[in-house]
């Protein structure tokens, strides 16, 4: 009787945790030896949680745990970044190239980092227009 409780009591602190992880996979086409580091953005500042030099599958994995929303970042060793607004229990994909990171990646498991993505590719739109004014 007090194995089965026990178990149980542990069965459910571990569905506790897992509702507050945070995992993002993804992958990086022609990303071989490149770094990327997953950050949290704070408001004047980035706080570097995690970085993982990519290997020749392009495979990459991050993961943390969260009480609420937060807005975070994967940033390139070119200065690509990738913006992630992230709630807990999210388990989220990204997908991008090596040469495009930032700029021409997918987001799936997170509408708000899609809708992001979404905003920030027209914003790289609105620039290049403005650009060719001048």
């Amino acid at each position: 009787m007090r194995v089965s409780i026990f178990i149980v009591v542990v069965l459910l602190a571990l569905a506790a945790c897992n509702r507050y992880s945070v995992t993002i996979h993804g992958v990086v086409e022609d990303g071989e030896g490149v770094t990327i580091s997953f950050e949290r953005l704070d408001v004047n500042r980035t706080t570097i949680l995690d970085s993982v030099k990519i290997g020749n599958s392009g495979k990459f994995s991050f993961s943390t745990n969260l009480e609420e929303p937060e807005l975070f970042i994967l940033k390139s060793g070119n200065g690509g970044i990738v913006n992630l607004l992230l709630f807990p229990g999210d388990q989220v994909e990204v997908s991008t190239t090596a040469e495009s990171f930032g700029r021409g990646y997918q987001v799936k498991g997170s509408e708000e980092s899609e809708e992001i993505r979404i905003l920030v590719d027209q914003m790289f739109s609105t620039r290049s227009v403005l650009d060719s004014l001048f």
